[in-house]
């Protein structure tokens, strides 16, 4: 379809303009008034980026517009499936007599089988279909594909030939406390027996591990960074090759140093033994491993410059932590290797587009401004005096000299009187009283101070706006509240555009900003409770 007016609205008093059951995919919004036009583009990889915000998670049944289950996860070659389609008539708006097609794929995409419904959601929303497969079904990863008008949705059906488990791969790892390895690498012992307890000797055992670096490695210290970028994330290794001997056991010898990650690590182990009389068995486990003697963390304190960052004249304070491999502050005295320095390529940290070219974390692209031995006990500061420092992009690297754990920290110094780079709107900072709501509370909003801008602000669900508000920030007006009700359990997500005026002169901040914070909401009117 090209250039067809699929439909068309006028806006209401607060410049609101809604549209509802469209035919297709919206490409262009023209805008009109009087003899003035514009136009804006609807294109998906044009919106604004949401990879700085907390916006991860499914969306609830509630506002999926089909919902396919089946009685288990599994099945054997020659079994029946059967399969539920379930429309959310509420959030669907299908013609009655629209025919709901489902079809059946095997694993190399062949349409095996396909089945048809009208759909009548005046007398009924749910629909089932049942298939069958052979008994020489080739295994793997099937696909049911339902459709109804505009609507697609798939599920995925897994056949198998399921032969259970009749043996076990145990392993004791040296250096263990309370189900933590508390050493570099990965060594120990392991013993292959039966499932009624009996060794398994002459078993030949290989175990593949994958090593991931945890996120938030200390929760009480949830604040502050305990890495690098130029480490990587995970790590892949082969950790043990072997043959059972008569009594079932076998050394692992040790694996690659694991403080190549430069963190707290979950390891996934995958074992698949080759049993002496033939089959195998399959197993996973994960482990806990913690390779530093000590970690070091850094939490700088927010400037009153744009996102956190720094006037000239201002002091920056970066609080410094030492943690034992347990978790807690260190009683020791140890030395830290404190270097600053500033990026020779952009002055402002734009992580788009800084990493995009590679140029946020190699080495080439920072100049060392400053080295210093700083002592610790536990925690510290580390200081630098407003005034010293010029316009820039800088990047604080701290070393634990006594375990060579590493982190950083990065933020810059701007004077207001430089042009952001980049055209696109720059993400806002704002508050929320609390993370979680009881429905018909009202949700307090905190916005930065900026007089005479407009918030936009929307309360988002699912597929859909649940409440819209505009917002005058009249005298930099900072708190909004909001009443919230039944229907946003159980999250909302809080969308927030400010808009300054143009030529505005009163700060150094872009003309648009957006944020998004998301709200988990308690219904408790809606929750079941079981009867005494």
């Amino acid at each position: 379809m090209q250039a067809e007016k699929l439909g068309s609205a006028k806006t209401d008093s607060k410049g609101f303009a809604e549209f509802s059951n469209l035919p297709y995919e919206p490409a262009v919004l023209q805008i009109s008034k009087g003899s003035q036009i514009t136009y804006l583009p609807l294109d998906p990889a044009e919106a604004n980026s949401l990879t700085e915000f907390d916006v991860a998670g499914d969306r609830s049944e509630e506002d999926t517009q089909f919902f396919i289950y089946t009685d288990r996860d599994v099945w054997r070659p020659g079994d029946s499936i059967y399969l539920d389609v379930m429309i959310n008539k509420s959030s669907g708006n299908l013609p009655a007599g629209l025919p709901l097609t489902v079809s059946f794929y095997n694993p190399d995409n062949l349409l095996l089988e396909e089945k048809i419904r009208p759909i009548d959601l005046n007398k009924n929303q749910i629909y089932s279909f049942s298939f069958t497969t052979a008994t020489a079904a080739k295994t793997g990863v099937y696909r049911c594909m339902v459709n109804a008008g505009p609507l697609k949705m798939h599920k995925n059906i897994r056949i198998e030939t399921i032969r259970p488990n009749t043996a076990e791969t145990v392993f004791t790892f040296d250096n263990t406390v309370d189900n933590v390895i508390y050493s570099d690498k990965l060594s120990g012992t392991l013993k292959s027996q039966y499932l009624t307890g009996y060794a398994i000797s002459g078993a030949k055992i290989f175990t593949f591990a994958k090593a991931r670096k945890i996120a938030i490695p200390f929760p009480e210290f949830k604040d502050y960074n305990f890495d690098r970028g130029i480490f990587d994330k995970t790590m892949n290794f082969a950790l043990a090759e072997v043959t059972t001997s008569e009594n079932g056991s076998a050394r692992v010898a040790p694996s690659d140093n694991l403080k190549r990650l430069n963190g707290v690590l979950n390891v996934s182990l995958d074992t698949e033994t080759s049993l002496p009389g033939g089959g195998t068995n399959k197993e996973g486990r994960s482990i806990k491993v913690s390779p530093f003697q000590s970690y070091i963390g850094a939490l700088r304190k927010p400037g009153t410059g744009w996102s956190g960052n720094h006037l000239p004249g201002e002091n920056i304070e970066i609080e410094l932590v030492n943690i034992t491999d347990r978790g807690k502050l260190s009683t020791a005295v140890n030395t830290l290797t404190c270097r600053l320095e500033k990026n020779i390529e952009y002055w402002w940290v734009d992580k788009y587009r800084l990493r995009s070219n590679g140029m946020y974390y190699q080495d080439q692209y920072w100049e060392n401004i400053k080295t210093e031995s700083k002592p610790i006990n536990g925690k510290t500061k580390l200081n630098y005096k407003g005034g010293t420092l010029s316009n820039g992009a800088y990047r604080v690297v701290i070393k634990d000299e006594r375990s060579g754990h590493e982190t950083e920290l990065y933020f810059s110094v701007y004077d207001g009187k430089s042009s952001i780079p980049g055209s696109q709107p720059y993400v806002i900072e704002f508050d929320v009283e609390k993370d979680n709501y009881t429905t018909g509370e009202d949700i307090k909003i905190k916005l930065p101070e900026i007089k005479g801008a407009k918030a936009l602000i929307s309360i988002e669900r699912g597929n859909k706006v649940v409440h819209k508000q505009w917002t005058d920030m009249e005298g930099g007006k900072q708190n909004i509240s909001i009443k919230s009700s039944q229907d946003w359990f159980p999250n909302v997500y809080v969308h927030v555009t400010m808009i300054q005026p143009y030529r505005q002169i009163q700060n150094d901040l872009p003309l648009r900003m957006y944020g998004v914070r998301p709200v988990k909401m308690d219904g408790k009117s809606s929750q079941l409770k079981p009867r005494d």
